[in-house]
């Protein structure tokens, strides 16, 4: 044997008698002999296996401020169906894979869906007001991030109104429609921005006629409106995720109608709309999160989530009555133009099972200048402020099905200024009014509805500066889409 290979066998050997090798391979002094396998066999006594301590986390020595809890508040929680193999555990939606944006989902704004059907006449004057109309608009997410979607929009409206010194009836008939592509620009797990852009096509046209004029004012001839063409909306908002499929946003927006006005005060003008404007949302499809979520957590796969429902005690619900824009509409070859500014913070909230309570403010500007059928120009103002205080019940259908009653009751001023050449016809009300409304709602996905239903507004007294009274009633349809959260600040009953 060469020296090498005696070497190598002496050093194999100090390794078997090391005594961290007998430490690996010899049994523990105390330990028992193996049972002998002829020997018969004894139940040994049940003993409760002692767990080992879950490891303590390291102290790094930071103090984290508890405001620095996540954004999303805990909606879903996961509930075992075998109570004895683990226990219950609850999962952040911070944690959740259902952001905004995941492929296959479905998203609504409420910037792009509308529903009315509304008559309103008034006790002491010759106006009416008759409108109707619907826009539905709809994202899908076809890859992650990236939305291709439609809007679809038709109205119809025959309306008397009075001018500074006129009774004009207006007829107007509206079809448009086109697609939109979306990017969902992730910018943490509770914000993204989110720019779409429709290209459309669409038909107006519209009929003024003269009724009746006061001041010993002539009438002006009868004029009618056409225009065809393409139109492009870009709508670039950031949005906040308040809750699972409930979006809150606010952005820029830049639209622009490429059809030129033919005939009317308008002749040759095209139309042009830049705003800021508030947008709630919401989606519903995709992936199923609360699932892979469960799994991901290493539970048993017969886990289901803990769901809470429209309805619960401490909601909080957002509507379209929630809204916040600014504007300015301008026409090109032309003096007309309009600026408008509105805050209308509308919010309920539920203080018992079914049981809500809830206000709205509604706050708003509008000035600028329009052109009459004779061509003569009409300086207008209004300035409006309304408080209204909400009461409603939720009547739980199915699970997907609701009927939300609310009743409110408010109160408001309004100032409104119309100046042209024949005179000045200006307005200084106070109103008293009530609203009965009973949508049915339809929960296509957790904290997100949408519906539709009737409504009706009365004025309990509308009286202007010379005391004269002009109460307004409406009836009506109108869709309602929104969402609630902080249920999961509920504990479960």
């Amino acid at each position: 044997m060469s020296d090498s290979k005696m070497c190598c066998g002496l050093l194999w050997a100090l390794l078997l008698v090391s005594p961290s090798a007998r430490a690996q391979t010899e049994p523990p002094p105390d330990s028992q002999p193996a049972p002998d396998p002829e020997a018969p066999q004894q139940a040994a006594p049940q003993q409760a296996t002692p767990q080992p301590a879950a490891p303590q986390p390291a102290d790094d020595g930071l103090q984290v401020p508890a405001t620095l809890a996540p954004l999303i508040p805990d909606s879903t929680s996961v509930e075992t169906t075998n109570p004895g193999t683990t226990s219950d555990v609850g999962l952040p939606a911070s944690r959740l894979p259902d952001q905004f944006g995941h492929r296959g989902q479905w998203a609504m704004m409420g910037s792009s869906n509308s529903l009315g059907i509304s008559n309103q006449t008034f006790s002491n004057s010759s106006a009416t007001f008759f409108n109707v109309g619907g826009a539905i608009g709809i994202d899908h997410f076809f890859v992650r991030n990236f939305s291709v979607g439609f809007d679809v929009e038709a109205s119809y409206g025959d309306n008397k109104g009075y001018g500074a010194t006129t009774l004009n009836e207006t007829t107007t008939i509206e079809v448009s429609g086109g697609v939109r592509l979306g990017l969902n620009v992730p910018l943490s797990a509770a914000f993204s921005w989110y720019p779409r852009l429709t290209l459309s096509i669409g038909s107006t046209h519209s009929h003024t006629n003269p009724v009746s004029s006061f001041n010993g004012a002539p009438l002006g001839p009868p004029s009618s409106e056409s225009s065809v063409g393409p139109a492009t909306n870009l709508y670039a908002p950031l949005l906040v995720q308040l809750a699972p499929h409930l979006v809150l946003g606010f952005g820029p927006r830049l639209q622009h109608d490429f059809s030129v006005a033919r005939g009317g005060p308008y002749d040759g003008s095209q139309r042009t709309l830049v705003s800021g404007q508030l947008v709630i949302g919401g989606w519903w499809g995709g992936a199923e999160p609360e699932r892979a979520a469960a799994e991901s957590a290493g539970l048993a796969r017969d886990a289901k989530p803990i769901t809470h429902v429209f309805g619960e005690e401490r909601q909080v619900v957002l509507t379209m009555a929630t809204d916040a824009s600014v504007s300015y509409r301008s026409y090109s070859g032309s003096k007309a133009s309009l600026t408008d500014v509105s805050l209308a913070p509308s919010f309920d909230y539920f203080i018992n099972t079914d049981v809500s309570v809830g206000a709205g403010v509604a706050i708003g500007y509008a000035s600028g200048t329009s052109v009459g059928p004779s061509g003569m120009t009409t300086q207008f103002s209004s300035k409006s402020v309304g408080i209204a205080p909400h009461l409603g019940g939720n009547l739980r259908l199915t699970e997907p099905l609701s009927i939300w009653l609310r009743g409110e009751i408010g109160y408001g001023t309004v100032d409104q200024s119309q100046s042209a050449a024949g005179g000045t016809n200006q307005h200084t009300r106070a109103r008293w009014w009530v609203t009965v409304s009973a949508p049915l709602l339809l929960h296509p996905s957790s904290h997100f509805f949408v519906g539709a239903g009737p409504y009706v507004v009365h004025e309990l007294s509308d009286q202007d500066q010379n005391g004269t009274q002009n109460e307004a009633t409406v009836l009506g349809v109108s869709l309602v889409l929104g969402g609630w959260f902080a249920a999961a600040d509920t504990p479960a009953k």
